[in-house]
């Protein structure tokens, strides 16, 4: 029907001057002005504009909001499902003050277009990640919706709006870690709190650095689908990465699963794993006679584990992970992850 009829254009402009929107307004726009979930720009611009005026909003208007524009974009776009550069920076000039996003619904706005769409310029994905980052370390309540959020701790809401975006559909390599977004989660890995470390937090860091650096050293990444599995089945409770965490900083680690005690951390992590099988390991001569074929992208994370420094239990849990799997990784780093026994 779209915003012409006389009542939808009433129930609009009152929202407006009222600053208010209710469950009813939300029902009124979802059944009378966009029942088939299809909204041109410039009706999207008026959606934006409440959003920007609207100071006592309730749940469900978050909820479509957030629905709505992610069809804007993703489902009218041309091809579907493929955000163009003009489309991004028009998203960006209502989402982003001064390059960064002002609150949680801005975010998830972002996040389900990444979700979404099958391709989005890179930058809205490194968007997404800088804005959890600085909210994590800057102890930004209202930018993750996690009114318990710490300054600098990382728990189990952050870790997962991270594993959103960085298993995305629509990521830049969609089939491996990209440079950029292996630095900033490295990164946010060393500047957050180390005295609790959130075991959700520990399977997005290891999955993801250990994809990136195997990539690096030659093995085939998994898809990002087979991520997902994997990253399912470490946060099972009796399995993956429970009992692994706090295991990794002992020199002969001991776990439970079950309620019973195993022998050692590789039954734990290993032997019922689906991560023995996640890598397709190359042929001895793919790479050239045992010489590495680490590109710079790659070099920077083997020259920060390989410093002399103490790792943070993340890095020590990557170089377990490592030494399980028997990987032939960087020569400096295998003498790193031998030590580490």
């Amino acid at each position: 029907m779209g915003v012409n009829a006389t009542e939808p254009r009433d129930v609009l402009s009152r929202i407006a001057a009222q600053k208010t929107v209710t469950i009813e307004d939300v029902l009124v726009m979802r059944r009378r002005i966009w029942p088939d979930g299809r909204i041109t720009k410039p009706e999207a611009e008026i959606l934006f504009y409440l959003h920007s005026v609207v100071e006592d909003s309730c749940a469900e208007w978050d909820d479509f909001f957030v629905e709505i524009l992610t069809a804007c974009l993703v489902d009218e776009a041309h091809p579907e499902g493929y955000v163009s550069e003009a489309d991004t920076t028009w998203l960006e000039s209502h989402i982003a003050l001064d390059g960064k996003l002002p609150g949680a619904i801005e975010l998830e706005l972002l996040i389900s277009i990444l979700e979404r769409a099958v391709h989005v310029p890179h930058r809205l994905e490194i968007l997404a990640l800088v804005t959890i980052r600085n909210a994590v370390l800057g102890g930004y309540k209202a930018l993750v919706s996690n009114q318990d959020l710490q300054k600098g701790t990382i728990d189990d809401p952050e870790a997962a709006l991270l594993r959103r975006v960085l298993y995305s559909t629509s990521g830049a390599r969609s089939d491996a870690i990209s440079f950029d977004e292996a630095k900033l989660i490295y990164d946010l890995d060393r500047h957050s709190d180390q005295e609790q470390v959130c075991l959700t937090w520990t399977t997005v860091f290891v999955t993801v650095m250990s994809g990136y650096l195997l990539d690096q050293s030659g093995y085939r990444a998994p898809e990002r689908a087979r991520l997902k599995k994997i990253d399912t089945w470490l946060n099972r409770p009796s399995t993956g990465v429970t009992g692994f965490s706090s295991a990794v900083s002992v020199k002969k680690p001991k776990v439970m699963r079950s309620g019973r005690q195993v022998t050692d951390i590789k039954t734990a992590f290993s032997e019922f794993s689906p991560l023995k099988a996640a890598y397709a390991a190359p042929a001895a001569n793919d790479y050239g006679g045992g010489q590495s074929r680490f590109s710079p992208e790659g070099q920077w994370l083997v020259d920060e584990l390989c410093r002399t420094e103490p790792l943070t239990p993340n890095e020590r849990a990557l170089l377990v992970f490592l030494r399980i799997g028997k990987y032939d990784v960087h020569p400096a780093l295998m003498q790193v992850i031998r030590r580490s026994k």
